[in-house]
């Protein structure tokens, strides 16, 4: 079982950072909000959520658990999938991410980051968004059951064992 939850963990750690937003939504600054829309970042966030859900889910099927840990597993990711909804979907985060913007990027890099993702070019950007996250989340998950092996032995060093 602690496997299966260092499984877990590592898997939802690279995801966290794509998941992000806030409690009032606009900002005082119109062409933000503009391009946190024409960005589509709120459907990047959600889709980051799908994203975790699913390797979470691989993952844990390729722990080789047993049936009752599997099923604890599936109750386990989805609670903590919830909170992190809760916490960090878009309602939340938005104002955020906005604030985030407004500090980068000056008025003039807005106004030319709106023309490149209004363009045709930003637009096939944004389009193939979902396949390049898709992409890298599937590196990230091999990389994460890859790496399992040295976390549970460093685990089992450092970890004493339960008294069942």
């Amino acid at each position: 079982m602690k496997k299966l939850f260092a499984t877990l963990f590592c898997a939802v750690l690279p995801l966290l950072a794509f998941a992000q937003t806030d409690q009032t939504g606009n900002t005082q600054r119109p062409d933000i909000d503009e391009l946190l829309t024409v960005m589509r970042i709120q459907k990047l966030s959600e889709g980051a959520m799908t994203q975790m859900r699913t390797m979470m889910a691989k993952i844990s099927e390729k722990t080789g658990s047993s049936p009752e840990d599997a099923e604890k597993a599936r109750a386990l990711q989805d609670k903590m999938i919830a909170i992190i909804q809760d916490e960090m979907g878009w309602d939340k985060m938005k104002a955020e991410y906005a604030k985030i913007y407004a500090e980068v990027f000056s008025p003039d890099e807005v106004k030319g980051l709106l023309s490149f993702y209004k363009s045709p070019t930003g637009q096939a950007f944004l389009d193939k968004q979902p396949l390049l996250m898709q992409k890298t989340m599937a590196m990230s998950q091999q990389r994460a059951i890859d790496l399992m092996p040295k976390l549970q032995e460093m685990m089992k060093k450092e970890l004493p064992p339960s008294s069942h």
